[in-house]
């Protein structure tokens, strides 16, 4: 028999839309871990997938916040899930664009820190202040990535 909790955690792991619009639909809801499958989902950013479990799962089981992590770890789609998340009300907020640019930061991702410098309200006082504690907290972890975090700032202030 096919264990289908696993098989819609791979869905979402693989980006696979159709399978996952399928068991939605077709299948009890109980057969699945919601959280694991938006997990899985978040963990390869794929904007389309994560913009059908937002449309059609329960907005109180998606932990959004672990979307926005995930999403600053992916140089190349990381900013259109930001994008798509801080998109919505409840996420708009200045807590998580904090979040977002320490996360940013820490990973070295300058299209999310492009992106919310061009399309987020922050004042820059708030930036900064943002900027140094994340300065400080990687301080210890790694010379390497402090370079990398201040060239990647200074290029794009």
């Amino acid at each position: 028999m096919v264990d289908m909790e696993c098989a819609m955690n791979n869905a979402c792991r693989y980006d696979n839309i159709a399978v996952v619009e399928w068991f939605w639909t077709n299948l009890e809801r109980q057969l699945f871990n919601v959280k694991n499958a938006w997990s899985n989902a978040c963990y390869n950013c794929n904007k389309k997938l994560i913009s059908y479990l937002l449309n059609n799962m329960s907005e109180h089981i998606l932990d959004k916040s672990k979307a926005l992590v995930h999403a600053c770890r992916n140089d190349k789609e990381g900013y259109k899930v930001i994008s798509l998340l801080l998109g919505q009300p409840s996420m708009n907020t200045p807590e998580n664009c904090k979040l977002v640019l320490t996360e940013a930061c820490v990973h070295c991702n300058k299209n999310v820190v492009k992106w919310l410098l061009t399309n987020t309200d922050i004042q820059p006082l708030e930036y900064k202040d943002t900027l140094i504690d994340t300065i400080k907290a990687t301080k210890n972890k790694s010379n390497k990535k402090i370079k990398l975090i201040t060239k990647t700032l200074f290029v794009l202030w």
